[in-house]
């Protein structure tokens, strides 16, 4: 059984999983080809989830106070709901996490993943985190990420 792989906490987010912290960076072509379409389909799911318990989509206009109060419902809106994802649902949300791991851990064998135990909570709380690193949903290119070919050692701050 392989172990997480090193990282900077201060650059790059981790789920746990197996009780340890796994970074996750940012997915390449490899694995946004693999997760893409899934990834926007688990997203549609709990967009629509959101909407039947009726949650806004637009935060922009409430206070800080509100947000939080609207983030806790859509949290335990979400978490019951998960219990009734489809087979298929599931399995999405699973492979989207097993192939963001691989993005650091290579080796990591789809046996190893699925054979650890877990909950759904702990797979969607990972999925957030690969669908984040996955870089879909940004709506303006980083600014501190290098281009293709500029130097490696450029600092690229915080995630």
């Amino acid at each position: 059984m392989i172990s997480p792989a090193e990282y900077d906490p201060r650059k790059m987010p981790v789920i746990i999983w197996r009780g340890q912290e796994w970074p996750i960076p940012e997915l390449a072509a490899r694995q946004l080809i693999d997760a893409g379409e899934r990834i926007e389909r688990i997203t549609d799911v709990l967009r629509a989830l959101d909407k039947a318990a009726g949650l806004p989509e637009n935060y922009s206009e409430l206070s800080d106070d509100e947000r939080r109060a609207i983030d806790a419902r859509r949290g335990t809106a979400t978490l019951e709901r998960l219990y009734k994802f489809t087979r298929e649902q599931f399995s999405d949300l699973c492979e989207i996490v097993y192939i963001g791991l691989t993005r650091a851990h290579p080796k990591l064998m789809a046996e190893d993943f699925y054979d650890t135990p877990t909950s759904p909570a702990e797979m969607l709380l990972a999925f957030y985190v690969v669908r984040r690193q996955s870089r879909m949903y940004e709506f303006a290119p980083r600014r501190d990420a290098p281009s293709p070919g500029e130097d490696e050692a450029r600092p690229t701050g915080s995630i």
